[in-house]
């Protein structure tokens, strides 16, 4: 069944979504699509991709489908609902869940689709539309070796640093650590660049050093040099994805008995973007909470 060019089913063309399927596409890989817009799959379709009317025809024609979507209640939904996927599966299919869902969830998922005898893998993703494009993502993988084994083709498309990093939940596990940490380093830093412009210092200046010293980070970097210094706030990845994932992260650390101090206060500024009406925004936005408060423009 499985063999170089697997037939592959993409059910999510988001901003992500969509590029990691173009570059299976150019792959050779013979790709079956869903997409609750029909914007994206029409794109792709004329790039070779074959197009579904629901989850469950995917699956019929996939040995493996990928999941890009935005939450744990997209994917349950997808797997589960009258037309998911579970309907269309056969026994040996592959799911793999490239979404940030809760790790919790995929447990449960993965234990109920065990009993149909369909493999799953969580397998979440960074590196933002830029590594989406450019197929350089890391890929943080929970589940069966072997699994991970038979999908390793797959990865390589998608991503450059692809790790194994435990059984299934771990990726997700992992990625809620990860971006929980990215939204602290955000805050942390728009605050520390805030207090710096008000003093004085010119903006340009104070990212470039900072960019060259010991505070660097890839807020700093990267939201700061390409997004905030050209006040470009076109989402990429959102103040409410961002939102959504630090929470993820401090249910985790809620049920484990481990006090988050630093990162629950930083959840609590991204919250209040929530609440400022920029939920939609890139979540390098955030930055004109400070702005705001301290009467102050960093560009």
């Amino acid at each position: 069944m499985y063999n170089d060019k697997k037939s592959i089913g993409f059910i999510g063309l988001g901003t992500m979504g969509k590029p990691m399927a173009h570059n299976l596409i150019n792959a050779g890989y013979t790709l079956y699509l869903y997409n609750r817009s029909p914007k994206n799959i029409e794109i792709l379709a004329s790039e070779g991709g074959i197009t579904c009317a629901s989850p469950r025809e995917v699956a019929i024609h996939s040995d493996i489908v990928i999941l890009c979507l935005p939450d744990s209640r997209a994917v349950e939904s997808v797997i589960l609902g009258k037309d998911g996927i579970l309907k269309g599966f056969s026994s040996g299919n592959i799911l793999i869940d490239m979404s940030t869902s809760q790790p919790n969830s995929t447990i449960i998922l993965h234990e109920l689709l065990l009993k149909n005898h369909i493999q799953m893998l969580d397998a979440p993703i960074s590196g933002g539309l830029k590594g989406a494009v450019e197929g350089t993502l890391s890929i943080m993988v929970g589940g069966n070796p072997s699994v991970f084994e038979i999908c390793s083709p797959v990865f390589d498309v998608l991503g450059k640093n692809i790790y194994h990093v435990g059984e299934i939940g771990a990726g997700h596990t992992l990625k809620a650590v990860n971006n929980l940490l990215y939204g602290t380093l955000l805050v942390a830093s728009c605050e520390a660049v805030s207090m710096g412009v008000k003093a004085g210092i010119d903006p340009k200046i104070l990212i470039e050093v900072i960019s060259n010293s010991s505070g660097n980070n890839l807020a700093i970097n990267t939201k700061f040099k390409k997004k905030i210094l050209n006040r470009d706030f076109l989402p990429g990845f959102t103040i409410d994805l961002l939102h959504k994932d630090m929470s993820i992260a401090l249910e985790l650390a809620q049920k484990l008995g481990v006090e988050m101090n630093t990162s629950s206060s930083a959840f609590d500024s991204i919250s209040d973007g929530k609440k400022a009406g920029i939920a939609k925004e890139d979540n390098s936005a955030i930055i004109k909470l400070y702005e705001k408060q301290l009467n102050i423009h960093i560009e």
